[in-house]
């Protein structure tokens, strides 16, 4: 543990001793396009696969814990990105394993962003000559990510 850092072990201890707040909700990455080639028949029509991302960092000097949720769509005649950034302000700092923070942003972090991609998704897919996209409705736990690193890596 460094010097003057509470090490959490559980997500528990990690609402209890950080007390995390939103600081703000923000898009990295906006973006949908039609496929050069034509449809994608492996996709059935009308759905849409979906990759979840993680990728996060502490700051330390501002308290801060950046959360990075990338999501990969798919669907028959287009694709996208959509990423967005969580910060969360703490009240300490922290030793936090990466076990904690994926079991953090699976329970409660994803559920925060997940309005805005659908959103976003839709306003996107509106442009495009397609019917709109309309992501479903997903409870805490629905959504997997893979972690893909830390931010800055």
């Amino acid at each position: 543990m460094s010097a003057g850092r509470v090490a959490v072990q559980t997500v528990e201890d990690f609402m209890t001793v950080g007390m995390p707040e939103i600081r703000r909700i923000y898009a990295y990455c906006l973006r949908a396009a039609m496929y050069e080639n034509g449809p994608d028949e492996t996709i059935e029509r009308g759905a849409t696969n979906m990759t979840v991302g993680l990728q996060f960092k502490s700051v330390d000097d501002e308290n801060l814990v950046l959360l990075r949720f990338s999501f990969d769509l798919k669907g028959r005649y287009w694709n996208g990105e959509v990423d967005y950034v969580l910060e969360y302000e703490v009240a300490e700092k922290m030793d936090v394993p990466n076990s904690v923070i994926e079991e953090f942003a699976t329970r409660s972090a994803v559920m925060c962003v997940y309005p805005y991609v659908r959103s976003a998704v839709a306003d996107l897919t509106s442009k495009l000559p397609i019917p709109t996209v309309t992501l479903p409705l997903k409870r805490p736990g629905e959504l997997d990510f893979m972690r893909e690193g830390i931010l800055g890596e």
